[in-house]
């Protein structure tokens, strides 16, 4: 035991620095080899498989997920640039009930939005074209009927310059019950904001002046604070302006610029 003890001393005081550093990580590499390597688990691991992919006639330019029929799946209805709507009901075991293309009578398609505006349990559509904006009642099988045709501008003017789509929204933005419907229009640079009436139509819109150049898409949601819902319009200048609900539909109330932050970039409101 003394000379394994003396041996030991000899050899760190005569090797090398370096070589003993090495001796010690190919003693550690061996001890690690030589530990067995716990084994992984099995595992198995979920893929998603689209069962019937479907083409959408006219390419499509906007798309929603709602409930359109009796059963509790979300089905898909598909907006397409010649102005037309491709439903797919969903089964419910990831394969489609039915996929149907029908003709709404319109010559282009740019935005397209989901939400319940009659005593229904099923959500209707608003359809932005270059146009007009039209009101698409379900029957709660997959099918619609156009119920109401809105012109608040020019021919043309409610498309974006570059062709993309469009984003409009359902909301509730008074106090009453009834939903509420807000659109830009981006050749006129407005925002207009649709009371919804108890009869489920549309009635005269409250327009504002977007705050920036070309609307593009208006959201809907809590930014302030206060509990009426807020609404949110991005441009394609790159800013975007809020308008705070008041429980009397809104008032613009901030922007945010675009451009870096070197350029001063913030939100006031």
């Amino acid at each position: 035991m003394l000379l394994h003890s003396w041996l030991n001393l000899l050899r760190r005081l005569t090797l090398p620095p370096g070589f003993r550093g090495s001796h010690r990580r190919s003693q550690r590499l061996t001890d690690r080899v030589a530990t067995p390597i716990e084994g992984l688990e099995a595992r198995v691991l979920l893929t998603i498989d689209v069962d019937q992919p479907f083409p959408v006639p006219g390419g499509p330019m906007a798309q929603v997920s709602e409930r359109f029929d009796a059963d509790a799946s979300y089905d898909l209805v598909t907006l397409s640039a010649t102005g037309d709507l491709t439903v797919a009901l969903n089964r419910g075991d990831g394969a489609w009930s039915s996929i149907q293309s029908m003709g709404l009578g319109l010559t282009s398609g740019v935005g397209l939005a989901a939400g319940r505006i009659n005593a229904d349990p099923f959500a209707d559509l608003a359809i932005q074209s270059a146009d007009q904006i039209t009101i698409a009642v379900s029957n709660g099988a997959g099918e619609f009927s156009l119920t109401q045709t809105l012109t608040p501008a020019l021919p043309g003017m409610l498309a974006r310059s570059d062709g993309l789509p469009v984003g409009l929204t359902f909301g509730l933005f008074d106090q009453d019950l009834s939903t509420d419907l807000a659109v830009v229009v981006p050749g006129t640079n407005e925002l207009l904001v649709y009371r919804g009436l108890s009869s489920g139509a549309f009635g005269t819109p409250t327009r504002y002046a977007s705050g920036g150049v070309e609307p593009v898409a208006v959201v809907t949601g809590q930014f302030v604070g206060a509990t009426a819902p807020d609404l949110a319009v991005a441009h394609s200048d790159g800013t975007i302006t809020f308008f705070a609900g008041d429980g009397s539909i809104a008032q613009q109330r901030g922007q945010f610029p675009g451009g870096d932050a070197s350029a001063g970039s913030h939100v006031l409101l």
